[in-house]
């Protein structure tokens, strides 16, 4: 008998066998480790029963809401407390700033939605947000603190009808049927409507080695799906979605597992010049722990060809000089699934205080005209490494460069770049101001 595989049906081959994972005397049953001969998609097979999922998730201490330090979890989100966390918000607004600029609230479902912290976090960045869930315990919990959270599951996602956005983070892979929810997203998004996702991946390096072993997050029966970069693609593919950005960035624990594994292999412990390659290959080849997934509803979807070559290129490149610091467009980093503009700053010498960077990317008419429709960003400087700003990073560095991630994908379209600085200790109304109210034009991004 061959078993199919959850995302597109095609004949499953044992990964890992005999129940190592599942741990029998536990469970109640024996469930090995499969992935898909046609999209590489893994899963365990064979599924337990909704039954027994039911059973577990109420008893377990740690997803049992009558036991789980709610607050805690809730200000995660609000406070920025955890990296990935961090990283999906970082999504939503580069989303937002891309496509919504016109939209005065786009309207966000999160779909399970735990404790509500995405709820809250995005209403404070001027979504329309609201969500569902289906422990009884955590609803009551987002209702107290004032949040549009209703009890249900995919039945209650089906009848919504003018969603911008769906969010679901980290729970696709605790579905019994991904296909299920992929269809009630359908019912749900506007036309052209977007779904949002963190999934754990299938690809991570580490976890390939060790054969799903001795990773925390390959366990059952909460995470049944794991999926790859190519099955979660041509999954959203066949569902009429387009993946316009997937990233997998090096996340504390992604490096902490992968160095430790080089150390005991190698017998060696590694320079930093091989952390920095080591992060860029992860990176680069989309192997770190989560996957994070924007994708477009479409009749006329295209599949992401990984490895592809982005046909972005810059033009009328020249620095732009805002009162001694020098801002040059360097490139554009095509080597991850999001393209990434580089520009680099040179200071000359360590500031005496901190800077936000303001970025304007505004839209050309023709070669002599620009449009007043303006992405605006604004952010810290970003390490190379990391995806987290660094408020001091002025004083510690006389170059470096910035990395902006661009979801731009409108064909045969240019946008003139403008670099501005704000002045953090300078504000009116608590709104910080531009740095002697100067804006200078740097190049032009044609896509």
């Amino acid at each position: 008998m061959d078993f199919k595989c959850a995302l597109c049906s095609d004949k499953l081959e044992i990964l890992v066998q005999d129940g190592a994972i599942t741990r029998k005397e536990y469970y109640g049953m024996l469930s090995d480790i499969h992935q898909c001969t046609n999209c590489g998609h893994i899963q365990f097979y064979p599924l337990p029963k909704p039954e027994v999922l039911d059973n577990y998730y109420s008893s377990n201490l740690f997803y049992s809401a009558n036991s789980f330090q709610l607050e805690d979890y809730y200000t995660f989100w609000l406070e920025g407390k955890n990296a990935s966390q961090v990283i999906f918000i970082e999504s939503l607004i580069l989303l937002k700033a891309e496509y919504f600029a016109r939209t005065e609230k786009p309207v966000l479902y999160d779909y399970a939605c735990g404790t509500g912290g995405l709820v809250a976090k995005t209403s404070q960045l001027g979504f329309n947000s609201r969500g569902s869930e289906m422990d009884k315990v955590c609803v009551e919990f987002c209702q107290s603190k004032g949040l549009s959270v209703s009890q249900g599951g995919i039945e209650l996602l089906a009848k919504e009808n003018n969603l911008d956005i769906v969010t679901c983070y980290h729970s696709l892979e605790h579905f019994l049927n991904p296909q299920a929810f992929i269809d009630a997203v359908n019912l749900a998004l506007n036309d052209n409507g977007f779904l949002v996702l963190a999934v754990p991946n299938g690809s991570y390096y580490p976890a390939q080695v060790d054969f799903f072993g001795k990773f925390d997050w390959s366990f059952f029966p909460e995470h049944l799906h794991y999926f790859t970069p190519n099955s979660i693609d041509n999954f959203l593919f066949k569902n009429n979605f387009e993946v316009i950005s997937m990233t997998s960035n090096s996340v504390a624990d992604t490096q902490l597992d992968w160095l430790h594994k080089c150390a005991i292999i190698n017998n060696f412990n590694p320079s930093i010049p091989q952390v920095h390659a080591l992060y860029h290959f992860i990176d680069q080849n989309l192997l770190a722990r989560d996957l994070r997934v924007i994708a477009r509803k479409t009749k006329n979807p295209k599949p992401l060809n990984f490895g592809r070559k982005h046909k972005s290129r810059l033009e009328e490149v020249s620095p732009g000089n805002i009162n001694g610091i020098i801002f040059s467009v360097k490139e554009i980093d095509n080597s991850k699934a999001t393209p990434k503009l580089v520009i680099n700053v040179q200071a000359n010498k360590k500031l005496d205080k901190d800077y936000k960077v303001l970025l304007h990317l505004r839209r050309k008419e023709d070669k002599n005209t620009v449009s007043d429709d303006c992405i605006n960003l604004d952010f810290y400087p970003e390490k190379p490494t990391s995806t987290w700003g660094s408020k001091s990073f002025w004083r510690t560095k006389e170059s470096f460069d910035l990395y902006v991630p661009l979801l731009l994908d409108n064909p045969f379209t240019c946008y003139q770049i403008e670099i501005g600085l704000i002045d953090t200790e300078l504000s009116i109304d608590n709104k910080y101001i531009l740095y002697h109210d100067t804006i200078c034009m740097i190049g032009t991004l044609c896509i």
